[in-house]
């Protein structure tokens, strides 16, 4: 007991504000000089980037 059971329409929600926490404190580390907290963070924008830049790939695929 003592632990709730989340909803699935809210599991999204929940992962992407855990994630926004995570980032902001990677920015702060990488703001103090840490090396390792500004290469994930590069690491991450790349990952995105590419991903995005799948999605626009896909969709100019399929029309």
């Amino acid at each position: 007991m003592g632990r709730e059971l989340i909803a699935e329409d809210r599991l999204p929600a929940l992962l992407k504000e855990h994630q926004k926490v995570a980032d902001q404190a990677l920015v702060e580390r990488a703001r103090r000089g840490d090396q390792e907290a500004f290469s994930e963070l590069v690491r991450a924008h790349r990952a995105q980037a590419l991903r995005m830049g799948e999605q626009d790939h896909a969709g100019f695929a399929s029309s």
